[in-house]
Formats: structure tokens, sequence, C-alpha cells
């Protein structure tokens, strides 16, 4: 399939990603096909931090870490089964033996490494296509309101989901110094960091701040595959 076709795919939607040795690789794999990922390094509190990202699909990277990754999707399994998600995860070729295992863990599509970034950008087709069949309707309907915004790189505009904007008691459209505002001087360097590394060759990354009325809170950004607009995730770590 060719790359259009795989960013025609991910469409920015949600993923969230569980790796314990190369998250970042995988997240800037998966942003740079269009995912607009929420990616985490350890299993602490995964459950409420997949469910908070609004994805529908889960990767769980047990490569060189087969307990840490049975665990993992030991406790994403009953979120994955409750929203008609899809849970993906990537094992060793000496694990294979363990697939059985992250099977009944909760795991719907496995991909054994050796593998290339293409079959890796294929599987998530698959696991994506899982979710949309096996939830519907009924997923849209049960999630929790996402938290994010967007920002329009040629504006210089910025549109917050609905539930954002009732959190910070702002209006849907603020302008992008007033979301500034909203970060603490001390850490307003590091969200302008982010947004300046972020490129089309790493399209994907994050900062963390303290946010008033929330408190810590994880910033996942990503850069549409035309340039032309930042997408982020906001995730409350509290």
């Amino acid at each position: 399939m060719s790359e259009d076709g795989l960013h025609a795919a991910a469409g920015a939607t949600p993923l969230f990603i569980l790796s314990f040795r190369q998250r970042d690789e995988l997240a800037s794999l998966a942003g740079g096909a269009g995912w607009q990922v929420v990616a985490a390094r350890r299993a602490g509190g995964v459950e409420r931090r997949f469910l908070a990202s609004g994805a529908a699909v889960a990767v769980v990277d047990a490569r060189g870490a087969l307990a840490d990754g049975l665990e993992g999707a030991r406790q994403l399994g009953p979120a994955i089964e409750a929203n008609g998600g899809a849970m993906l995860v990537l094992v060793s070729r000496g694990d294979q033996d363990a697939i059985a295992a992250l099977y009944e863990a909760g795991a719907t599509h496995f991909l054994s490494s050796p593998s290339s970034e293409a079959e890796f950008l294929q599987a998530l087709r698959y696991a994506a296509r899982h979710a949309m069949r096996m939830a519907g309707e009924w997923r849209a309907s049960a999630s929790a309101e996402p938290l994010g915004w967007r920002l329009d790189l040629a504006e210089r505009t910025v549109l917050l989901t609905p539930a954002f904007a009732r959190l910070l008691g702002v209006d849907e459209q603020p302008g992008l110094a007033q979301m500034l505002r909203r970060i603490e001087p001390r850490e307003r360097p590091a969200a302008l960091a982010a947004l300046r590394r972020i490129t089309a060759e790493k399209p994907a990354t994050a900062f963390a701040h303290d946010l008033s009325g929330i408190g810590r809170v994880v910033q996942h950004l990503h850069l549409d595959a035309a340039g032309a607009r930042v997408d982020a995730i906001v995730e409350p770590l509290g």
C-alpha cells in the first residue's frame, strides 16, 4: 500500500502506545503515518491513561520486556473489551510461546519481530478496522469527551474541544497568547520548545506541565501530514 494510503487510513486518529524500551521510536513512526499518539513507558495507571486518550487501538510493545508487556496487557484487557477496542502486541521472535498468554490477557492482534515499519503500520490498520467493526456507533456514544486542541499554523488560531474549554473556563476559540498564559511562566519554554521541534520528519512530541484546576498534564502534539496544523491530546496525570 502507498504511503498516502497509510496516512489516509490513520486519519489523525488517537493511538495509545505502551512501550518500555522503544516508546519514542514507535511514537515517531506512528505519528509520521498520521496517527495522533499518546505514548507511555510504564504500566502504572495504564488503563486510566488509555481511556483518557480516546483511542480505540492500544499497542503493547513487549519486545525485550515480556513480563512488563504481559502485565500491561492484563491491565488494558478489560478496558479494551468494554470499549470495543483492539490491542496489538509486539513480541520478540523468541517469545512466541507467550502469545497465548497475551491473547488471554486481552490482545486481539500480534506482530512478531523482526518486522518492517510498513508491517507495523499495516498491523495498526488491521487493528483499527477491527475496533471500528466491533464498536461502531456504540463506542462513540460511550466514550468520554476528549481533552484537546488544534492550532492552525497559517492563521495562528486555536480551537479547543468542548470538554477542554469547559474545564478551563474559556471560549472554544481562544487566542494562542491566551492559551500560553494558562501555562506557568517557568514552564512556557517547554511548551514553545515542543512546538518548535515538531517537524515533518518528527511529527509527534510531548511536554508536561501543571495546569490550574487540573494538576499535572502531558500534552501530546501531532503535526498533520500537510504540515498545516498541530493537534493535541491533553492527558491528565493526577
